[in-house]
């Protein structure tokens, strides 16, 4: 689909183009050459009028192709300059082509000064080569290189708001398109390596980086960089050897630094840059979550001499709010799916997520031929401590036993909150004597731990492990090894509780379902 400023460019240069063939056919008809019309001026004047309709009928994705602006002025120099070729004659002749020279150049230069300057010299030139000739009226002289300067300009400043429309055209949309996928993005990462990738690409820099502060540290983390086109990997940088990042970040507002090497800020660390960096603009803008700056969005532009527009500080400061809003976006999202994994009373794992880790352990262990042993524990006669000292009193005992379990694992280990107060937890590369005596430690430290809710008073656990698989040789589990396994160490807390409680029971491989 065509781009707006390919769009715009095409009507544009159309418009123009059918003001020229105008002026043409009006000058032709009105003052027609001294030796009159005829089939040689009047062949370049038709494919003149012939070239509107093959502009007209171009696709505007031709107008945005780089080679499509020296062809097009190519052509026009030709044409027009084969109709003004008729009427070089007598003393004023040079001045029609000195006066086409003007008007390409300043439409090439795309800026009102540098128009201006290419019109003033060739006007000097005009002067130059007109001096001493007396037969040339000195009014007519005055005249034409008045209009010899008034045209460049006039072409100057029409190219260069043409040039700031598409560039304007051209940050707005890509605004819209990093906007766009900033918005769908809820991961960090996510957004940070699309936000360099696409800013690399639209500001030809040599390197984009997101750079995050390490709060109560003098240290900054590289997220994601953007080198040359090539991606940088994630490193920690020392803020003393970037002054720039520091300021941007007290001031909460963008640093531009034209040249590192004449910049005060940069005094002290220039000479550590290499010579390309020394002479690169550099901006640096804040992104904020919360009205707090959290890190900062870098552009080092690789031409040197390139400094940055009004337009792109401010389209890269709307970049850098995005990326913060779709940053506090991203740990929003985290936060809400962390609090969907844990159970909310003791903020262990719930039993979605321990049923996942369960068959991910299980494939694990048909991969590597590793054991893997769970243990399941429930709290006895919870049922008096909540008649006793209150429900209230009943869950904060529960979640003092969920703190002292997870003291007493692995941390490959996975405890979670299987039901009421039941627990569940999951030994990867453990057998069935290393679970029974994991089922061990985790009895005697609860009956051990003193509960401020029972005040003082014993709480007592009744675990039951299984393994799987049970022996060196296999065996042949059940189709349903998740819930064969949950069914094992079921049956063998049942058996800790109908044999007493406070005691720890494995099973011995009897299959539950027959």
């Amino acid at each position: 689909m065509p781009t707006r400023k390919a769009w715009n460019k095409k009507t544009i240069l159309l418009a123009l183009h059918l003001c020229a063939v105008a002026i043409v056919s009006a000058l032709l008809w009105v003052y027609p050459p001294y030796d009159g019309l005829n089939a040689w001026i009047l062949l370049p004047w038709v494919l003149f009028v012939l070239s509107t309709l093959a502009l007209a009928t171009l696709p505007p994705a031709w107008f945005a192709h780089r080679r499509f602006d020296p062809v097009f002025m190519g052509g026009e120099a030709l044409l027009l300059g084969t109709i003004l070729s008729f009427y070089l004659r007598g003393e004023s002749w040079l001045f029609y082509p000195l006066l086409l020279g003007a008007v390409l150049l300043a439409a090439l230069a795309r800026r009102l000064v540098w128009a201006v300057g290419m019109g003033a010299a060739v006007a000097a030139a005009h002067l130059l080569l007109h001096v001493g000739q007396v037969q040339l009226d000195l009014g007519v002289l005055i005249l034409q290189t008045a209009l010899i300067l008034t045209t460049a300009g006039v072409i100057g400043y029409l190219t260069e708001e043409l040039s700031r429309e598409e560039a304007t055209t051209t940050l707005l949309d890509n605004a819209l398109e990093i906007s766009t996928l900033l918005a769908g993005a809820l991961d960090s990462n996510e957004v940070y390596d699309r936000l360099t990738e696409l800013v690399a690409r639209l500001f030809r820099a040599g390197r984009v980086a997101v750079i995050l502060t390490e709060p109560g540290t003098d240290k900054a983390r590289v997220e994601a960089a953007v080198d040359k086109g090539e991606q940088v990997p994630e490193l920690t940088i020392d803020l003393e050897r970037y002054p720039e990042i520091q300021t941007a970040l007290e001031r909460r507002a963008p640093v531009v630094i034209s040249r590192p090497d004449e910049h005060p800020d940069m005094a002290d660390v220039r000479w550590d840059l290499p010579g390309d960096v020394r002479r690169s603009s550099i901006l640096v803008v804040p992104i904020l979550a919360d009205d707090e700056p959290r890190g900062v969005l870098l552009i080092r532009l690789q031409r040197a001499g390139h400094a940055f527009s009004d337009h792109e500080i401010k389209f890269v400061r709307i970049m850098a709010d995005a990326a913060g809003h779709a940053l506090m976006r991203a740990e929003h999202f985290a936060e809400l799916a962390e609090a969907a994994r844990r159970d909310s009373l003791t903020g262990l794992y719930n039993m979605r997520v321990f049923h996942r880790r369960l068959a991910e352990e299980i494939e694990r262990c048909d991969r590597s031929g590793a054991r893997l042993s769970l243990v399941m524990l429930d709290a006895d006669y919870l049922k008096r401590v909540n008649d006793t000292y209150g429900h209230l009193a009943g869950d904060r005992v529960i979640r003092q036993m969920a703190r002292c379990l997870l003291q007493q694992v692995r941390s490959i280990d996975t405890v979670a909150r299987y039901g009421g107060e039941e627990f569940a937890v999951l030994l990867p590369e453990t057998n069935l004597a290393g679970a029974f005596q994991q089922a061990e430690r985790l009895r005697r430290e609860i009956k051990a731990h003193y509960f401020e809710a029972l005040q003082g008073g014993p709480l007592t656990i009744s675990c039951g492990a299984a393994c799987l698989p049970f022996s060196p040789e296999g065996f042949r589990v059940p189709r349903h090894r998740q819930d064969a396994l949950i069914a094992w160490s079921d049956q063998a807390l049942y058996t800790a509780k109908r044999g007493g409680r406070d005691c720890s029971v494995t099973h011995e491989g009897r299959d539950p379902g027959g």
